[in-house]
């Protein structure tokens, strides 16, 4: 079915499937968990829109159209004054079909969407298939397809440069546990501490779904590169929750 609400004196409408969906369209439109990056999102692209925001985990697309509205974007070009191009990565490609039609529907211009995932490696993957459409993930067993995937050091050093972004705004990542591969390899990468300097704020909900899998962990590591970092607990489920890291 299809949902409305209006957001930022906007009217948003979003196809909604599922009780998973509504729990992320909940999270987003209403609880509003993303509000501690508002006044960077509303920031970005200020100086041309030579900056950007990354999606990692993108879902249905609720939080790129989240951003997008906020940041002015919706119905106009990326690259305007004031207007971020907002890159969404989702591998799923049931929740990536829905994605784009969201884009579609809301005519929003700004938002690149990405079938593949991200996690430490170029190349192909595994995503392990949930019955949730919001719990799909790298790490995992049972029923998998293999999908395309990507580095974020790719994505940083290729990608965002042929796209002429010269930094990045925020990265926003739900993706089920791959934020520990990323983050963890990024750190090993020979040019860790470049990227690192063009990325001005991190969002991550984190996924303590293994032993090895705790977010002092990501923390430690976003300290590491001069990030100023919160942690807090999901109300969810306490083995989730959201670091806020930012410069």
């Amino acid at each position: 079915m299809n949902k409305h609400v209006k957001i930022f004196g906007k009217d948003i409408e979003v196809l909604v499937e599922s009780d998973a969906d509504n729990s992320v369209f909940e999270e987003i439109f209403v609880d509003r968990d993303y509000g501690i990056c508002d006044d960077v999102i509303k920031k970005a692209g200020v100086s041309g829109g030579n900056g950007a925001i990354l999606d990692i985990g993108a879902h249905k697309g609720y939080f790129s159209i989240y951003a997008s509205v906020l940041n002015g974007g919706r119905g106009e070009q990326a690259g305007k004054a004031g207007v971020v191009k907002i890159f969404a990565y989702e591998p799923e490609e049931k929740n990536f079909a829905v994605l784009k039609e969201n884009l579609k529907m809301n005519r929003v211009k700004n938002v690149f969407a990405k079938n593949v995932a991200v996690n430490g490696n170029d190349g192909m993957c595994e995503l392990f298939l949930s019955e949730d459409s919001h719990n799909h993930s790298v790490i995992g067993e049972g029923v998998s397809r293999k999908v395309n995937s990507v580095s974020f050091q790719t994505i940083v050093e290729k990608h965002l440069v042929r796209e002429e972004c010269e930094n990045i705004d925020l990265v926003k990542m739900d993706c089920e546990g791959a934020e520990f591969e990323i983050l963890e390899s990024l750190d090993s990468y020979v040019n860790a501490v470049e990227i690192f300097k063009k990325i001005k704020s991190f969002c991550v909900e984190y996924h303590e779904f293994l032993p090895e899998m705790r977010a002092e962990k990501l923390v430690n590591i976003l300290k590491k590169y001069g990030y100023k970092v919160d942690a807090k607990k999901s109300h969810y489920d306490n083995r989730m929750g959201m670091i806020w890291a930012r410069k």
